[in-house]
């Protein structure tokens, strides 16, 4: 079976029914054909290196996201991730069943970042770009397998995202994206945000969601956007 892979940060291609990359689509549109994304040059791969001490005290690899971070310890039948609330918002990941060794853990640091103005840096001497598009972004993630596996999932990651700050979510249908070699593109997982109890708060839940093709994270950062209209 052909595996595309979620995999190098600005190299990761999304399995799945995706918008074409193939014929220049700019990152973020919507509407056209669906196809799988082509290969990422292996100018713009980029490989973790294994660090000392704290996952989330590590220097970082490519763009550099201000905001928080937690380590998630992914072993065979998954892992999870409570970023602390910032600027607003509180996340969790939750990764599934994969083909990591039972026994074994792989660590992925999870980090978000709201925009433009908290995330520096360049990968590969290419800037970041943002979301543009597909409504309005509101978060991003930066996952990074700090190991040198890549782990192959039987379905996306589940992230549960909830406004601590009553705001709600810019719209009312929000998606995931990701970014690839050829730009943003959308994964095809979406959702609704809902109140989130007494408090008032509201919250949107992007389900684990199994795609046509194996999902894979290989050694290096991944990125994810998220966006409502």
């Amino acid at each position: 079976m052909k595996r595309w892979s979620w995999s190098g940060g600005a190299a990761a291609m999304i399995a799945g029914m995706l918008l074409s990359a193939c014929s220049g689509g700019t990152p973020g549109a919507t509407g056209g054909a669906v196809s799988a994304l082509p290969a990422a040059p292996a100018a713009m791969q980029v490989v973790a290196k294994p660090g000392k001490g704290a996952p989330c005290r590590a220097a970082q690899i490519g763009y550099v996201f201000g905001g928080r971070c937690a380590a998630a310890q992914v072993m065979a039948r998954g892992g999870r991730a409570m970023i602390p609330a910032y600027r607003g918002y509180l996340v969790k990941g939750m990764f599934g069943a994969n083909t990591g060794a039972g026994g074994k853990r792989t660590v992925f640091v999870v980090r978000d970042a709201i925009g433009d103005t908290d995330i520096t840096g360049t990968l590969n001497g290419v800037a970041w770009q943002p979301l543009t598009g597909a409504g309005t972004a509101f978060l991003y993630l930066a996952v990074t397998n700090t190991s040198t596996a890549t782990l192959t999932f039987a379905k996306t990651p589940a992230v549960i995202i909830t406004n601590i700050r009553h705001a709600g979510f810019p719209g009312t249908t929000c998606a995931l994206y990701a970014l690839t070699a050829s730009g943003w593109a959308p994964t095809g997982v979406t959702a609704t945000p809902v109140s989130a109890g007494k408090k008032g708060r509201s919250r949107v839940t992007f389900p684990a969601t199994a795609l046509p093709v194996p999902v894979t994270f290989a050694s290096g950062p991944t990125y994810f956007g998220f966006a409502c209209q």
